[in-house]
């Protein structure tokens, strides 16, 4: 049968329910993913790859398209894009490896490789966010190859962009803002970013309040991490968590700090998007406010989450 294009959505999981329910209940795993989170991401994927520029298609030509797709590492890609924690573990476990080795092989050099998979980790747990959900890269595996291959293409892709980055000026919302903030308060005595006091008063507080705000813990992971150099690893043993864990925590204090300070700058200040780039890029020169300081003044965590 000659189906028209394009099919809703409410069609297309009807019509081929049968095929869709074969497939689901054939996976060996299902993480978090009911039948139907997983129908939705078969219809955007056949719409993408099969529907999108066609006025119409045979029944046969779906089934087919969809009986092709590598529907297990579908499945464990959609659960890993929505945070399942079970998905997370299976991926640091049995995939971190495979990260490592092709970086370096990108790269040749195990700093550069550390620093790319570090990357690669942040982009596909996702830290940006759309209409207040995180977006992970993910997202953006189709199952039309494998999920090795796929994360093969990513790490190349991000290593393309790494390299153009460091060849132009780097915006201060690049998302390696903490780390450049966690530079060494002994730097301020070298030439200071030509602002006015009133920015920098602002930058002093609003970053003296986002510090503040974070938990205790966060506070000692943050502090573990960019100051006593612990490995995700480590700080995953400290609290009695896995590394995955861990990574998660730090990627997500991240957010949190920048967010703090943007939504702090605006509120308390009136500053417009221009003016709090300015104070960033002041923030990120690690001048005014002794980070490790407001860090540290919180106890050593007990064990466990």
């Amino acid at each position: 049968m000659v189906i028209k294009v394009p099919i809703p959505l409410e069609e297309f999981a009807r019509k081929f329910n049968k095929e869709i329910t074969e497939i689901f209940f054939s996976l060996t795993k299902h993480y978090s993913l009911t039948k139907e989170i997983f129908a939705n991401s078969l219809y955007t994927i056949t719409d993408k790859y099969l529907l999108k520029n066609s006025e119409a298609c045979l029944d046969r030509d779906i089934i087919t398209f969809l009986m092709q797709l590598n529907c297990q590492e579908l499945c464990f890609a959609i659960a890993c894009a929505q945070g399942d924690e079970s998905a997370w573990d299976e991926f640091m476990r049995d995939y971190r490896g495979f990260l490592q080795s092709v970086a370096h092989q990108l790269t040749r050099n195990e700093t550069l490789a550390d620093e790319l998979v570090e990357i690669a980790w942040s982009e596909l747990y996702g830290l940006r966010e759309v209409e207040g959900k995180r977006v992970s890269k993910f997202s953006a595996y189709s199952g039309k190859g494998s999920l090795k291959g796929w994360l093969r293409a990513v790490l190349f892709q991000l290593s393309v962009d790494r390299h153009r980055r460091q060849n132009r000026y780097v915006q201060p919302e690049e998302e390696n803002d903490l780390e450049r903030l966690a530079a060494p308060v002994a730097h301020s005595s070298e030439k200071k970013t030509e602002l006015s006091d009133r920015y920098q008063i602002a930058t002093h507080k609003a970053l003296t309040y986002a510090i503040t705000s974070l938990d205790s813990r966060m506070k000692v992971v943050i502090n573990y991490y960019y100051y006593d150099n612990l490995t995700l690893k480590q700080i995953g043993q400290v609290f009695g968590v896995h590394e995955a864990t861990a990574s998660r925590w730090v990627q997500k204090i991240q957010q949190d700090i920048r967010q703090i300070v943007e939504k702090f700058l605006k509120q308390e200040y009136g500053f417009n998007n221009i003016q709090i780039k300015e104070c960033l890029e002041y923030a990120a020169q690690g001048e005014g406010v002794d980070i490790k300081s407001l860090l540290t003044e919180t106890e050593p965590p007990s064990r466990g989450p």
